[in-house]
């Protein structure tokens, strides 16, 4: 299947495409005809398509975010617009997805049914083995995707590893019914192993550590997502917790200047996690900030600017604003130079227009003109965009030589897509090594910028002298410019004297700030006045992410396991807010940028996991022991027992209202005596089998096996004492019947036939579970009433069953048809019991 990604052919693509339509079109009529059975695993159906739906909303999110980022979604152009509509359209898609995902995985189960010819473990098993499976060939595609990159694919990503998803599943689930297994069965020698590996004994306690272990590996599961195949899935909450946090930071900070300016107190202060930012006293802008603001500027193109630039070119109104700037003597001039291939130009409506010609004719008539104007002012640095140099024409390259030194306007992703950061080493593309054009012009200590892959731009600084620059068309009419800094009307000699000047590119390359969409320039204006500030923001290194990650989720799932989810949910909300709003605080106000969204969906899937592994556990050990208890304890019993073992385990019993009735098998001594002990073993349990039938059909209790008989209790409503006793009679009724018909069956196949007596009381006794404190248990009956019903048993011929005058009385009149008996004295009872006596004949 794989192959589909080496060749990138069609015709496979097609084939196993077509293979699967065929196989999922009879599987469909299979299941047509088969509903009933289909519609047994409906709740696993609907579970798995709800979990599927939940998994392309986040990932269809996480790529309309990433298609706004790099700009191909206009629609979302906008963060206001894509937080909003994003969601929605994503939800939209989910829920038309969800009825195919149900269809889709009640098909499934009918391919496995038909394959299977009707194997129900092997139905049980596919759903909860192919979504996994499903998952990891979607990521072998990506890989190979990143690792191939083949010119020719087709309906991506439905080809490789993931078309053959079902295939493989379908391989797991009959590899388990090999060995009898189905899914559910290795769950639980999954769950069974870890219990064993996790769980030890400690002194009188129990050590568990399955909690850790989960939560280990849902921090695992967790950096997974980190990773550029999966990232996706977590990058809009990573984008808007980042720019949250920043916006946070330059808010607190403006408060600040405000506050200061306004004189209205001092000696308040915020500490984020690596530093402390002063909110009030000693204002931080007023000195070496408010310094740094004072020396950027920003140009940009305004409407009439743009008109001019269609009438000559770019690069003579860049030629224009340099000589207008020449007598103001700037420290330095930051330039974007106009492309030679693409001179593309807006119109006043906003719009993008062909390229015309005349258009990239005028940029290169201009360019000596504009070289001129760059070697006249002599602090021209230009942002270049690092091309090839032989891509270059001799006039291009005469601007940059006549320019005091050329610098690179890239700007990268550092890790969420809204992080601008300045790229510090050399792209294996790259003919040429460019320094960030903000390093230029800052001149950073050494230790900033050294080990570093990439420099994070610190946006939390109130730059908003910055986020209003000057239009080029003010700059050109030398007119006063209104300096924000001191907010007071300037010359442009005074204004521009010592600054460092950023002229923005008429189009330029939009990159993703915490404040929306900003220009290359405008970002590394911002990074300079970072720079400047002497800002050290950094990303917390990669393990101190992990240990995080992990730890957060190691103790959520140490504090979930073995708890019902609602007793969890207030153990782990604590911690996780906690280390989710320390890391949201810290990239507000610390020196350390640390992702908060990692370590909160390592603690929430860390609190599902266990939560869901504990229930798993207690539901299917719930079974189990309901299974188990059932062949010692009435299941009358089971369910108090299971919902408080510790209480209702212990010895003791309650005063009860009952029927007691023994039964035992006449004959069996001599039968025994004759007989191997094989054939005494066989014997005995047919007999008993039939008994205990007929006991359970009459909603009987057994209370225990009397070697060649058994003792059984009828609790006794006192609101229906007539039906109950009855219930007990005919209990005993089919009891005798069933031995009857047995024992016919069994002379005819040259066996022995026995027959059984029975006797019933009626009385009270007390009811529990007698035996040993700490060991073996039994829940059975003690007192007067079971030694009268044992008696009575021993009266009874074969085939007979002896009523006490008690059982008799409870009766309703006529229901039964019972001889009166004698009264008879029984041993050990001291008053004489008179007894009704009903004789059982063999059917016809």
């Amino acid at each position: 299947m794989l192959i589909t990604w080496t060749t990138g052919s069609p015709i496979i693509t097609g084939l196993e495409v077509a293979a699967l339509l065929i196989a999922f079109t009879v599987a469909t009529a299979w299941g047509a005809f088969h509903m009933r059975r289909l519609w047994v695993l409906r709740r696993d159906v609907f579970r798995d398509a709800l979990l599927a739906s939940v998994l392309l909303f986040l990932l269809f999110r996480g790529g309309l975010e990433l298609l706004r980022a790099d700009g191909k979604a206009e629609i979302f152009s906008q963060a206001s617009v894509s937080i909003l509509f994003a969601p929605l359209l994503a939800g939209a898609v989910s829920l038309i997805v969800f009825p195919l995902l149900i269809n889709f995985n009640f098909t499934l189960i009918a391919l496995t049914g038909m394959i299977s010819k009707k194997d129900t473990a092997a139905e049980r098993s596919i759903l909860p083995l192919y979504w996994p499976i499903l998952f990891f060939c979607v990521i072998v595609d990506f890989a190979l995707f990143k690792v191939t990159k083949p010119s020719n694919v087709v309906l991506w990503p439905v080809l490789g590893a993931t078309l053959a998803s079902p295939w493989l599943t379908l391989l797991c689930v009959f590899a388990l019914r090999r060995r009898e297994q189905d899914a559910k069965g290795l769950f639980w020698q999954l769950t069974m192993l870890l219990q064993r590996k996790c769980t030890h004994r400690q002194g009188r306690g129990l050590k568990d550590t399955r909690g850790l272990v989960l939560g280990v590996l849902a921090g695992l599961l967790t950096l997974s997502l980190a990773t550029p195949l999966l990232h996706v899935f977590i990058a809009p909450y990573e984008s808007a917790a980042y720019g949250a946090a920043t916006r946070m930071g330059t808010n607190v900070l403006g408060a600040r200047k405000l506050l200061v300016d306004d004189e209205k107190g001092a000696g308040l202060s915020f500490s984020g996690l690596g530093g402390a930012v002063n909110i009030m006293g000693e204002d931080p802008l007023s000195s070496k900030t408010q310094e740094t603001l004072q020396k950027i500027i920003v140009i940009t193109y305004d409407d009439s600017a743009r008109r001019l630039v269609q009438e000559k070119s770019e690069a003579h109104v860049q030629s224009e604003l340099l000589r207008q700037l020449a007598p103001t003597h700037p420290t330095a001039v930051a330039l974007a130079l106009p492309p030679e291939q693409v001179a593309a130009m807006l119109m006043q409506d906003g719009t993008t227009p062909s390229v015309s010609n005349e258009a990239i004719l005028g940029n290169k008539r201009d360019y000596p003109k504009l070289a001129a104007a760059v070697k006249a002012l002599g602090c021209v640095y230009i942002a270049s965009s690092v091309e090839k140099k032989e891509k270059r024409s001799a006039s291009a390259q005469a601007v940059l030589d006549a320019a005091k030194a050329v610098g690179s306007s890239q700007i990268i992703a550092y890790g969420t897509m809204d992080a601008p950061a300045l790229p510090l080493q050399q792209n294996e593309k790259e003919k040429e090594k460019l320094t960030p054009i903000s390093l230029l012009l800052a001149k950073p200590a050494k230790s900033i910028v050294e080990n570093k892959d990439r420099l994070l731009i610190d946006y939390r600084l109130n730059l908003q002298e910055v986020r209003s620059p000057l239009s080029v068309t003010q700059v050109l009419q030398g007119q006063k410019l209104y300096d924000s800094t001191t907010r007071s009307w300037q010359t442009p000699a005074k204004l521009f004297s010592g600054k460092l000047v950023f002229i923005e590119a008429l189009t330029p390359r939009l990159h993703e700030t915490p404040e929306g969409p900003r220009g290359e320039l405008e970002i590394q204006a911002q990074a300079t006045a970072a720079l400047l500030q002497g800002s050290r923001f950094e990303t917390v290194p990669f393990w101190d992410t992990v240990l995080l990650v992990v730890g957060l989720a190691a103790l959520v799932g140490h504090l979930c396991v073995g708890r019902a989810p609602l007793e969890s949910l207030w153990r782990v909300a604590f911690p996780i807010v906690l280390v989710g709003g320390g890391c949201f605080l810290q990239t507000a106000f610390g020196a350390l940028r640390v992702d908060p969204v990692l370590p909160v969906f390592g603690g929430i899937l860390a609190f599902l996991m266990v939560t869901q592994f504990t229930f798993a556990v207690e539901r299917d050990e719930r079974a189990r022991n309901r299974g188990l208890l059932a062949r010692f304890i009435p299941p009358q019993a089971i369910e108090e027992l299971l919902d408080d073992p510790v209480g209702k385990l212990g010895l003791g019993g309650k005063r009860r209202r009952l029927v007691v009735l023994f039964a035992d098998v006449r004959g069996f001594s001599r039968f025994a005596e004759k007989s191997t002990p094989e054939e005494v073993v066989t014997t005995m349990n047919r007999y008993l089998m039939v008994m205990t039938d007929a006991l359970n059909d009459h909603e009987g209790i057994l209370d225990k096996y009397t070697g060649d008989g058994l003792m059984a209790l009828f609790l006794v409503d006192e609101n229906a004492v007539e039906a109950d006793v009855l219930r007990a009679v005919r209990a005993a009724e089919a009891m005798a019947k069933s031995v009857l018909d047995l024992s016919q069956a069994m002379q005819a196949e040259g066996g022995e036939a026995l027959a059984v007596g029975l006797g019933l009381h009626y009385g009270e006794a007390v009811v529990g579970l007698m035996g040993h404190p700490t060991r073996q248990v039994n829940y059975t009956a003690l007192g007067h009433t079971v030694v009268v019903a044992a008696r009575l048993q021993t009266l009874a011929a074969g085939g007979d069953i002896i009523l006490s005058d008690a059982v008799y009385r409870a009766l309703p009149p006529g229901t039964v048809n019972a001889e009166a008996g004698e009264t008879v004295t029984v041993k050990g009872v001291a008053d004489p019991v008179p007894i009704f006596r009903i004789r059982v004949t063999q059917n016809r």
